[in-house]
């Protein structure tokens, strides 16, 4: 089995999501079903394997080239970037981790930038400790990255932009662009489009 793909609970776009996981790992996509949270992925396009237990839970993973969680809820995520992991399934992607497979988290909404000091501070940070532990995130939402107008443009911004498949980010009429961000989006066919309204 190529790549497994692991609904981690409700998604409101499993569609997209299953598109999403296709670009980054092929077409050769398993879904587990693990304690009844999969959801018709792709139309039903992508086999299944159920299984029950931690032992076949396991037997599954380890038989991935790739584990692509979806929508895992934000307990999970803190749990997998501490290793403090209190379920069954968690304990078993880390282990995966550990055995050298490799992860990819895709989220179904837009990946807050620049913000600390509050919730989303606490999510960047989390996502910074899953992308050290060797963990792709990415997005499987459209549309722009941000949903209100940047600030700030920096070439992180569109590298995160052109990672998650978008190809616009809105800024506001007075944002500074560092020239890198100027350079990499063209490089990458990114626009940055200034929001004369903000």
């Amino acid at each position: 089995m190529k790549s497994l793909l692991v609904p981690m609970s409700y998604t409101p776009v499993p569609d997209a999501c299953a598109k999403k996981a296709a670009e980054l790992s092929g077409p050769d996509i398993t879904v587990l079903d693990y304690g009844g949270r999969t959801v018709s992925f792709g139309g039903g396009a992508f086999p299944t394997v159920s299984v029950s237990g931690k032992d076949q839970l396991l037997g599954a993973l380890s038989e991935a080239d790739t584990v692509i969680l979806v929508s895992p809820d934000f307990a999970t995520l803190y749990g997998l970037a501490s290793g403090d992991c209190a379920d069954d399934l968690s304990q078993s992607i880390l282990r995966a981790l550990l055995w050298g497979i490799r992860i990819r988290i895709l989220v179904d909404y837009e990946i807050p930038r620049h913000a600390r000091d509050n919730f989303f501070g606490k999510l960047n940070d989390t996502f910074d400790s899953l992308r050290s532990l060797g963990i792709d995130v990415d997005t499987c939402g459209g549309g722009r990255v941000y949903s209100k107008p940047l600030t700030l443009v920096t070439e992180n911004d569109v590298m995160m932009a052109g990672k998650s498949g978008v190809e616009e980010i809105l800024c506001t009429d007075r944002a500074i662009v560092t020239q890198l961000a100027e350079d990499l989006s063209k490089d990458m066919n990114i626009r940055i489009v200034r929001d004369r309204e903000c």
